[in-house]
């Protein structure tokens, strides 16, 4: 059978922001519905952080996820397995008060939600969240149990958190070393090492998804056949600005309405005439862009040391990242890199 797979949706993400909301409506409404009607695919396993704020859902929130996401598998008659994720949970120590409980609870026959360890059938066994109250019976369960296949909210060690971000904390992947396959939300960068994939998130949500693929899954329980889905949209874009190869009617002659609403980065590497840049700008924010950062990539003729130049076309935590490694005097780099990573995740999931 035939299953699609999907993780870290982060309804709610960037505070409720509408421009994010109507962008993965359209991933929804163009993309992932569709397609499963197009190759009839009645079974979805949602592998957690279906919510983005761990303590509230606006009402906002609430009614898009309900229009965008449970609406759409009740009138196509989809199944639906959704794991709880450390999004969706109220407490970090225990899986018992979650989104999931209070939004979608047992309204529906097609639509369960998962907060403790459940098999599926003979094949699959699906795992929310480990914390402290449940780790010892959720790691006792793996040891016993007869199902190859397991789906998950997991933080194991060595998988990269976004790309070019290694996490090194968290669980050892030898405690699925007797398992055929291991799939799990929780990290935004699709990777695979061994029989452990991370699936990665659907669409872009912050900078550091930039130039990152992501889609969704279908995995085949019988053949074990995994495909990747691409998101054929981006919600971040990265502009390369040099005026000694423009003119005044290239710059009338430009098109960016595919930007529209989207997010975007002006690295300049070269500005010899600044009439001609605020032509370019004006242009630019003609077309009803969401955002626009301009990043003066010429200016840094005056440092000295290498270290002090910050890419600011990068996202954040690469800037961080890259500060840190070049820090010659620090200590124990992982240690300060992985206390950066945890500060910026808890502060843009708050």
């Amino acid at each position: 059978m035939k299953t699609a797979l999907i993780c870290d949706t982060h309804f709610g993400a960037k505070n409720d922001d509408q421009n994010f909301a109507n962008f993965i409506n359209e991933f929804y409404e163009k993309q992932f519905f569709p397609y499963l009607l197009e190759n009839n695919i009645k079974h979805v396993i949602h592998l957690g952080d279906i919510m983005d704020r761990r303590k509230f859902v606006s009402y906002l929130t609430a009614k898009q996820f309900r229009q965008i996401f449970v609406e759409n598998l009740n009138k196509f008659n989809i199944k639906a397995d959704l794991i709880i994720g450390n999004h969706d949970t109220f407490f970090k120590h225990t899986n018992s008060l979650n989104s999931m409980r209070e939004l979608v609870g047992n309204k529906f026959d097609n639509i369960k939600y998962h907060d403790s360890v459940i098999e599926l059938n003979d094949k699959i066994i699906l795992i929310p969240w480990i914390n402290d109250e449940n780790k010892d019976y959720v790691f006792s369960t793996l040891n016993k149990t007869k199902c190859k296949l397991v789906f998950g909210h997991f933080e194991i060690q060595g998988f990269g958190m976004y790309k070019g971000i290694i996490n090194n904390d968290g669980v050892s992947s030898d405690v699925f070393s007797n398992f055929d396959m291991v799939f799990s939300g929780h990290y935004h960068h699709k990777s695979t090492k061994g029989n452990i994939s991370y699936l990665g998130a659907p669409y872009e949500i912050t900078w550091s998804d930039y130039d990152d693929d992501r889609g969704f899954h279908v995995f085949d329980t019988d053949t074990y056949h995994l495909e990747f889905i691409k998101n054929k949209s981006k919600l971040f874009h990265k502009i390369f600005y040099n005026d000694s190869k423009l003119s005044f009617d290239k710059i009338q002659d430009m098109d960016f309405s595919s930007l529209k609403n989207k997010y975007v980065k002006v690295i300049v590497s070269e500005k010899q005439n600044p009439y001609v840049f605020d032509m370019f700008m004006n242009k630019l924010e003609s077309f009803g862009l969401a955002d626009i950062q301009v990043v003066d990539d010429h200016k840094h003729l005056d440092i000295v040391e290498e270290y002090d130049i910050i890419d600011e076309s990068s996202d954040t935590l690469s800037i961080i990242n890259g500060y840190i490694d070049n820090r010659k005097e620090l200590n124990d780099v992982d240690r300060i890199k992985k206390i950066m990573s945890n500060l910026y995740r808890e502060s843009i999931s708050e």
